[in-house]
Parts: structure tokens; C-alpha cells; sequence
């Protein structure tokens, strides 16, 4: 007999071999000595019959290791599918325990959800605001820039004919754009929806480094000639809830405020402007002020300060330097302007995710903290309520756990079922949570 057959050198009395090594082993063992017997019934002599098997089958230990490497695996395919066959049981029987206690699942969703909904909405507001830099082109170069008044505000709008000098006359900005931000009523081919909009100057797009996905930006006489070029630019947004991503958009007329405006671009997606909380739902140019603002600003005076600015650096030049530039730019309008004498020009914080006024920005993060803190303590209160719930239900388990002991259930199994429907539990309370969350946002 061959001596892969033996117990090998080293093994202990036992042996060290698998079970199901040792099962293909006297599998082959058989096969070989059943051939060896119709060898010898031949007339083979025995060692030669050995011999002539053992070539015919090719290497033993081979086809053994071949075979337990194969075997091994369905083994592991087998586990792995009653695994996953139990814990689709164990998801079937939680589903049906959380729907014959139709009370106890819906409270502990609906305080869960809400608590999820409500944090969820305040860190995505706080995230998108006060965190999260500008979808836009290198948004560490974009700066505020104010119009501070002697004895008011020192972060303040800025009037129309003192953006335009700010804009011509200064050396440290490759672009200065102007904006502001008002509620419109805008129509397609529906009825009119009261959204928020913001007229812009012509270099708006270029200032910021962004591109339309169709279309074009603002030319510079659709920005300077007043009233002469009803155009707009829509969000991403509005073209696909509004008008339904008509691919044949540009050329399309809107009413805003009950005035035409003939549509020329539409955003790419993920660009909400410079305050990523509020969306623009569209843009139009300066010049169409008193066709698309609900009010009238007195575009010529220095005395209307309507209008927010950012600039965005040239290359190699400093905050520091920027602002030295503008205190002597302030200096010489106020020389020439009367309305000027009590005016400064101040930049704010070089920080592109925080393009509202230092005052704003403060008060804002103050509040979104303290919202944040105390939703939280919602959510934490809600968690108690459902722990809780969760052990007055244990307390009437008893029966069930102690009949599925009974029946041969092991901890483990038990212990696995619980936390099942825990965690289905949990995915229904997040999932209401995600829908509540736009809805407080």
C-alpha cells in the first residue's frame, strides 16, 4: 500500500488531518484498490498493480489537496447561505413583531424621526453655511467687500455709482461683481412662484469662475444698459423642477414679476450662488432693477447702499495690501464726493464659506449652535422614550424567550434577533428622519 495512505511522520496518534481530508483520502484509497483488484484479476503482479493505478490516477496528494480546496469552499457557500437565509428570517420576524404592535413602532419611528429630522436639517444648514467652502473656482480668493459709514454700519451694502468706482479704479481685484438678493414671482408656463432671485453684475459668472451648463453668462451691455435686455440665467434647480429639463430652455420666455425675460443659461448643478442656504432660482442683470425687484432703488444715488460685493484677488496680492489700496481709493472718492466724506471701504475675512458680514456670520453661528445643542438634546430624549419602550416590551418577552430556549435556540441566535429588529427599527426612524429634513430645513 502506498504510503500516503499512512499516518504521516509527525502526526500524533489521532492524526492531524481535517475530517473532510480524511474523507477524500479513503475515497481515493478505495478507488485504487478496487482498479488494483481488476489489475490483478488480469494477471498483473500487485506491486506493479499499485504502480500502474497510482500513474493512471496521477498524484494523490494533489488531487487531494484540490479536492478539500474545492470542497472547502462550497462548504463556506453552504454557511454563508444559511447564514444569510437565518437573517432573512430574523428581518421577516422582526418586521411582523413591529407590525403586530402597531403603537409601540409607531411611537418610537415617529420620536426617533422627528429627533433625526431636526438635527439632520440644523447641521446641514450650519454645514452648508458656516463649513462647507463655494461651489466655485478657487473660492480662496474670493473676498466681501463692505462700504462702512462714520458712526453706522461697518460692514454695509454699497450704492451703485460707488461699486462702479470700487470696480474701475482699483488694483487689486481681477473682478469685482455686485449682487443682490430679493423674493420674485417667476412663471413659466404655469402659474407664477413666489422664489428667491438675484440680479447681478454682468461679470458676476466670470468673477466667480463658473461656467453655465447651457448657454452663456451675461454680456456687458445686458448689464449696463438699463432696462434695454430682459435676459436671465436659471438655476440648475428651477430648470429641472420648474421646466422639467427641457433641453430647449435657452430662447424660452419667463415672466418675473409679471415682466419677460428671454432665458440665455442655465447653471451646472451643485452651484447655489454665494449663500449656499438660500438658492438663487434665478439671475438677471443690474440693469433690469426696476423690472425684476419688487422694489425701486435709486440706482444713481451714492446714498442707497443696495447692492453686496466680492472680489476676487489678483495673483501675489496680500488682504493686507488689497485693503491699504482701497483705504486710499475710500480716501480720494470721499475728496471728490461729497456723500463719500463719511464712507470707507472694508474687506472682510478671507474665508469663501462665510461671504456674509462678520455680524451676520457671528449671530448666524451662534444661533445654529445653540439650535444644534438643542435638538440634540431632542434626539438624546427620544432615545431614552424608545429605551424605554423597548424594556417594557422586553418585560413581556419573557414567555417568547424563554419557549425559544425551550426549543433548542442558542443566546447567540436570540441575542441576533434582537438586535434585528432594533436596527429595522432604526433604519425606519432614519429614513422618516430624511424626509422630515428638507422640510425643516
Amino acid at each position: 500500500m502506498p504510503i500516503f495512505f499512512r499516518r504521516r511522520r509527525g502526526q500524533s496518534r489521532h492524526g492531524l488531518l481535517s475530517r473532510l481530508e480524511r474523507e477524500v483520502r479513503e475515497e481515493i484509497r478505495f478507488y485504487l484498490e478496487m482498479r488494483v483488484q481488476e489489475l490483478e484479476a488480469e494477471g498483473v503482479e500487485a506491486g506493479q498493480a499499485w504502480r500502474q493505478a497510482l500513474k493512471a490516477f496521477g498524484d494523490p496528494e494533489e488531487v487531494i489537496s484540490e479536492s478539500t480546496a474545492v470542497r472547502s469552499r462550497d462548504a463556506v457557500v453552504v454557511r454563508w447561505r444559511e447564514h444569510m437565509s437565518s437573517v432573512g428570517q430574523d428581518l421577516a420576524f422582526a418586521l411582523r413583531t413591529l407590525w403586530k404592535r402597531p403603537l409601540f413602532a409607531a411611537a418610537a419611528i415617529i420620536s426617533l424621526g422627528l429627533g433625526i429630522g431636526a438635527n439632520t436639517a440644523v447641521f446641514s444648514v450650519m454645514n452648508s453655511l458656516l463649513v462647507r467652502p463655494l461651489n466655485v473656482a478657487e473660492p480662496s480668493k474670493l473676498i466681501p467687500v463692505f462700504t462702512s459709514q462714520t458712526g453706522g454700519a461697518v460692514h454695509g451694502g454699497t450704492a451703485y455709482p460707488d461699486y462702479l468706482d470700487y470696480r474701475e479704479r482699483n488694483e487689486v481685484f481681477s473682478g469685482l461683481a455686485a449682487h443682490t438678493t430679493a423674493p420674485m414671482a417667476v412663471a413659466g408656463d404655469g402659474p407664477p412662484r413666489v422664489v428667491w432671485g438675484q440680479l447681478v453684475s454682468w461679470d458676476y459668472f466670470q468673477v466667480l469662475g463658473v461656467d453655465p451648463m447651457l448657454g452663456r453668462g451675461f454680456l456687458q451691455e445686458e448689464g449696463e444698459e438699463f432696462g434695454a435686455h430682459p435676459v436671465a440665467v436659471l438655476s440648475h434647480s428651477t430648470w429641472r423642477g420648474q421646466f422639467g429639463s427641457d433641453p430647449e430652455i435657452l430662447g424660452r420666455t419667463v415672466r418675473i414679476n409679471d415682466s419677460p425675460f428671454t432665458v440665455i443659461g442655465v447653471t451646472p448643478a451643485g452651484f447655489m450662488g454665494l449663500m449656499p442656504v438660500v438658492e438663487p432660482a434665478l439671475w438677471a442683470p443690474l440693469a433690469m432693477a426696476d423690472q425684476a425687484l419688487p422694489y425701486s432703488p435709486n440706482i444713481p444715488s451714492r446714498g442707497d447702499p443696495w447692492l453686496q460685493l466680492v472680489g476676487r484677488l489678483s495673483d501675489g496680492v496680500s488682504v493686507a495690501d488689497a485693503q491699504a489700496a482701497m483705504d486710499v481709493l475710500a480716501a480720494n472718492l470721499a475728496a471728490e464726493f461729497p456723500m463719500n466724506r463719511n464712507k470707507g471701504i472694508v474687506l472682510g475675512e478671507l474665508d469663501a464659506s462665510r461671504l456674509l458680514s462678520p455680524e451676520v456670520t457671528a449671530r448666524t453661528s451662534t444661533l445654529l449652535s445653540v439650535l444644534l445643542g438643542v435638538v440634540g438634546f431632542v434626539l438624546l430624549v427620544a432615545c431614552f422614550n424608545v429605551a424605554n419602550l423597548q424594556l417594557a416590551k422586553a418585560t413581556g418577552r419573557r414567555r417568547e424567550i424563554a419557549l425559544r430556549f425551550s426549543l433548542g435556540a442558542s443566546r447567540i441566535r436570540i441575542v441576533r434577533q434582537l438586535l434585528v429588529e432594533s436596527i429595522v427599527l432604526a433604519l425606519l426612524a432614519g429614513s422618516l428622519g430624511l424626509l422630515l429634513a428638507p422640510l425643516a430645513m
